[in-house]
């Protein structure tokens, strides 16, 4: 761009300082001709490679000109505001930082007195267990095993009422009767194969049984319990045609003139 170009746009769209941050960028503002109402605010910044550290959220401008920038604030901040509001956040950064450590410094507490707590009632649980009085176990003495022979002596009465023990022959007996049994025999399953045999086809012709005698002879005979059903179906059968052939026939019904049954036919008229 030529120094006239430069002269030109300057003259045309002059573009006014209007202050810096304490990190050494710069802001200007100039006439926007698309809206002659809203001026144009751009930030030059200290050092341009950090410009993409700013897009990317690396830094951060100054809250008072990122709203003067947004048209949210009206008048640029000045020095002066800039330096008591950093004060003000190293202030609070301050206060966040010991209330970290209170807060850390509590928990430490908390969590030893949580362990003395627990070392303690392990102490306490240890002395009641070992106050506790143990049982002794009796002991095996010579006297106690003297007295098992005499403990297992049985008495005649006793001896009575017990089952008489079985012969060695009735036992050798039995247990070669249960050797002697050989298992039950399984036969295979048959499976339908194609070399399997078929029956032959018979040439005579399928005729209904004309009798219950020939249905008797059949293979698949007919059940007895459903000829109770069929004799009372039967017997209802034939007295209903015996009703219906005692009931007197309905009377005819009477006819009528033909005037009556044509009165509804329209007429034909003439027009005119």
């Amino acid at each position: 761009m030529s120094f006239v170009s430069r002269l030109w746009n300057s003259i045309r769209n002059p573009v006014r300082y209007v202050g810096r941050d304490l990190h050494g960028n710069k802001f200007y503002e100039a006439y926007s001709p698309n809206d002659p109402s809203r001026a144009k605010r751009t930030v030059e910044y200290y050092q341009p490679e950090d410009m993409w550290k700013y897009i990317g959220g690396g830094k951060r401008l100054p809250v008072q000109w990122s709203a003067w920038l947004t048209h949210t604030r009206p008048n640029p901040p000045t020095i002066e505001e800039l330096q008591a509001d950093m004060i003000r956040q190293q202030r609070v950064s301050a206060n966040v930082a010991l209330i970290e450590a209170r807060d850390r410094a509590e928990s430490e507490e908390m969590l030893r007195i949580r362990q003395h707590d627990a070392a303690r009632a392990l102490e306490e649980a240890a002395t009641r267990n070992d106050a506790v009085p143990l049982v002794p176990e009796p002991a095996n003495t010579p006297s106690a095993a003297a007295d098992m022979p005499h403990a297992s002596t049985v008495t005649p009465q006793q001896q009575k009422n017990q089952p008489p023990e079985a012969a060695p022959s009735t036992l050798a007996s039995t247990s070669t009767s249960t050797t002697a049994q050989a298992p039950p025999k399984v036969l295979p399953p048959k499976f339908v194969t194609p070399a399997t045999p078929r029956k032959s086809r018979t040439t005579a012709k399928f005729t209904l049984p004309s009798s219950i005698g020939q249905l008797e002879g059949a293979e698949n005979p007919p059940s007895r319990e459903l000829q109770p059903e069929q004799s009372r179906e039967a017997k209802f059968e034939a007295k209903r045609k015996e009703e219906a052939a005692q009931a007197p026939l309905p009377p005819p019904m009477p006819s009528r003139p033909a005037s009556d049954t044509e009165s509804w036919t329209p007429k034909a008229r003439r027009r005119g």
